[in-house]
């Protein structure tokens, strides 16, 4: 569909249509009567549209990769590189902090899996556990307890198999800020988005633990 709109409305952050039709008009420009006209092809106007002067056109707020790019010559280029930089940094962190706070899903039995937070009170509790265990072992006690996981099942744990676990974790934070660093080091900085970020680490993870 395209949509033939008041330029001067549109200066003003109102939309005025003046036609709407399924077929292009190739001489849009000449028709004066309405004043100066902006043609949009879409489906419908967008809620949150933001207009181009230098462009003269219309675009969808969501098009936008970022607050720091304009449009130039009908494509979106960085106008403010130190912001974007700080944008992207940004995303990343966000990203970073979501699948820290997601963690990872353990397998316990052939496919059971389930899920371990890693926020700093996990790490914490899993390190003070482990400590525990140690010093059991080490008064010749082979102590066990039953760690819980976020959908609350439990699992009976000694040292080695919490030990396992603590190994399990500590690999993927670290993937986690591996990954982290290796977005934050591009040589052309971008927007990721959490699928992006995710197959990263996963690649990442695979690699400390000497996959191929």
């Amino acid at each position: 569909m395209f949509f033939y709109l008041n330029k001067e409305s549109l200066l003003n952050g109102e939309v005025t249509v003046i036609f709407q039709t399924e077929n292009q008009i190739p001489n849009y420009k000449e028709i004066t009567n309405f004043g100066a006209l902006v043609e949009f092809k879409g489906e419908s106007i967008p809620d949150n549209w933001e207009y181009s002067i230098t462009e003269d056109m219309l675009y969808d707020i969501k098009d936008k990769p970022s607050p720091y790019h304009i449009l130039k010559n009908k494509k979106w280029v960085v106008e403010d590189k130190d912001g974007f930089k700080e944008y992207c940094f940004n995303n990343i962190d966000n990203i970073k902090e979501e699948i820290l706070e997601y963690g990872f899903d353990y397998e316990i039995t052939n496919g059971d899996k389930h899920r371990q937070k890693c926020r700093d009170n996990d790490i914490a509790k899993m390190v003070a556990t482990v400590v525990s265990l140690q010093l059991a072992k080490s008064m010749g006690v082979d102590k066990k307890v039953t760690w819980y996981f976020e959908d609350n099942v439990g699992m009976s744990a000694g040292l080695e198999e919490l030990g396992k676990l603590m190994l399990y974790g500590t690999t993927f934070i670290q993937s986690v800020y591996d990954t982290e660093h290796y977005f934050k080091t591009l040589k052309e900085i971008k927007k990721i988005s959490k699928i992006e970020f995710e197959t990263k680490r996963k690649e990442l993870h695979i690699k400390r633990v000497g996959g191929n």
